[in-house]
């Protein structure tokens, strides 16, 4: 994160107002109620009771984490500290919001990483303290993910109550404000990361040739149920299913390498190289996926009992996840697997490194540290995995599941509406483009192509957009002109962009 960090307020269905996030939300300002930048934490004044206990444990969970990764490696010119300042965010003080997500408050604590270059973040972490403060990992393993189009875009595909099914909307739909937004936002806090261990974890490992993982869980089949109900219900075939599923499948391999890429581009700016970090993606799933298809190509609908008995086959990790699943959170349909199926993908790491009744281990493979940096919207995942985490932890030392999640840059009706972006996503509309009358510093214009860029030379008044801009204008307004430019090149060589 470069430059002056905005945040965008999502107005209606095509409107985007921009606010400076250090300036516009600053101590107790309205301009977003309940989204407040506090330029000096715990000694800024006007917050009740709630709001200094989350700075409070925001901020000791910031520390903690800071000094785990300072804590290994001697190395100077690398670096990660806490500034005490940062972004507080909840709802507005009269809105109802009875989802914990939602209705939560949150500390984002402003965070400057220093490797090849310095990056700015705002994260929140959580559970910190079940890392112990003399652990030593065998692997690091950096866990994230990201979904595909758009509830909107995905809705569009299946008519209401009329019979087949329109895969043009899926064939056809060009990278949506969801999807760029997220590998905007999470690509370059695993990067910054990923390049912090990179230099100190010859330390933090027993050997030092041990690589850093990143994994990158990119649904497929977790669409699956969608199909196999309208196939029940009579309302498709199975080749219009077969096609659907197709092109999900397509898309999964496409955001799969767009995120890829682009986490492998901030890399690169860091000074890591793709020889010493892998960065992977699909997995078992992907089994599970071509299985499905397979039965749609042949006109049958697999049970959920006999998909079970094949994955087990393939991936006998499965079953001992299995095993360790408590009865009440067990799948009882597809749509099941697939929430089950990204918990596993988190606790499979651990599963793979330890002890198993009279089984010889590796000691080399023991112990991993499992860090995920993800929206916190996806924080039900971790949630579980963390719970299955204490039932397998039969190794002498800890595993730990350190927690990241960079804060959100895009809200909705003025803080008033509880804001999914999967869901809210206006794509493929283009949206009007506001500048906060309120503004101090910076100043945003937008170019005559559509796309947005920073320039602190250049003032415009608020009033009615000269110009409407699509998700990659928005990318640009939000993180930059030269992200939006690697981002729109990535999706144009990968198909996404016709």
């Amino acid at each position: 994160m470069e430059g002056r960090p905005l945040i965008a307020d999502l107005c209606g269905q095509d409107t985007l107002l921009f606010h400076d996030l250090e300036h516009c939300i600053e101590g107790a300002s309205l301009a977003l109620p309940g989204i407040h930048y506090l330029p000096d934490g715990a000694g800024n004044s006007g917050f009740d009771t709630k709001h200094t206990k989350a700075f409070n444990r925001g901020h000791n969970a910031t520390v903690k984490a800071t000094d785990l990764f300072n804590r290994y490696g001697k190395n100077a010119t690398t670096s990660i500290q806490a500034t005490n300042s940062g972004l507080i965010t909840g709802p507005p003080p009269d809105a109802e919001h009875s989802d914990s997500i939602h209705s939560a408050v949150h500390w984002f604590e402003k965070i400057q990483f220093h490797t090849n270059l310095t990056s700015t973040q705002y994260l929140h972490f959580s559970n910190p303290s079940l890392l112990s403060q003399d652990v030593s990992t065998s692997s690091i393993n950096i866990i994230s993910g990201v979904c595909l189009f758009s509830g909107r875009v995905l809705a569009s595909s299946i008519p209401s109550n009329e019979h087949g099914l329109n895969n043009s909307a899926l064939e056809h739909a060009e990278p949506t404000l969801y999807e760029l937004e997220n590998i905007a936002r999470i690509a370059p806090a695993i990067a910054d990361v990923a390049a912090l261990l990179n230099t100190k974890h010859g330390h933090l490992c027993r050997e030092s040739n041990v690589p850093l993982k990143i994994s990158l869980d990119i649904p497929n089949f977790h669409y699956y149920y969608t199909v196999e109900k309208r196939l029940r219900d009579g309302l498709c075939t199975f080749p219009e299913a077969l096609q659907w599923m197709d092109a999900v499948e397509k898309r999964h391999y496409q955001v799969s390498r767009v995120f890829r890429r682009y986490t492998q581009h901030e890399l690169v700016r860091r000074g890591c190289h793709g020889t010493h970090i892998q960065v992977s993606s699909s997995g078992t799933a992907g089994f599970v996926c071509d299985m499905l298809r397979q039965s749609l190509r042949e006109g049958t609908l697999l049970s959920l009992d006999a998909a079970l008995q094949r994955i087990s086959a393939y991936d006998p990790i499965w079953t001992r996840f299995s095993d360790i699943l408590p009865e009440k959170e067990k799948p009882r349909d597809f749509q099941g697997l697939g929430h089950i199926f990204h918990v596993y993908y988190v606790v499979r790491p651990a599963l793979l490194s330890t002890k198993v009744q009279d089984d010889d281990l590796d000691p080399a493979t023991t112990n991993p540290l499992l860090i995920t940096i993800d929206d916190i919207f996806e924080r039900r995942i971790y949630t579980s995995a963390h719970k299955l985490l204490k039932r397998i932890r039969t190794v002498p030392k800890p595993l730990g599941l350190l927690e990241i999640y960079p804060c959100r840059r895009v809200f909705r009706d003025n803080n008033q509406t509880r804001m999914c972006m999967y869901r809210h996503d206006p794509s493929p509309e283009r949206l009007g483009v506001y500048m906060c009358k309120c503004r101090r510093a910076l100043a945003t214009i937008v170019n005559v192509n559509g796309r947005g860029g920073q320039n602190d030379n250049v003032l415009s008044k608020a009033g009615p957009p000269k110009s409407r801009i699509d998700s990659f204008g928005v990318m640009g307004m939000l993180y930059g002109g030269d992200v939006a430019a690697v981002l729109w090149k990535i999706c144009m060589e990968e198909g996404l962009i016709s």
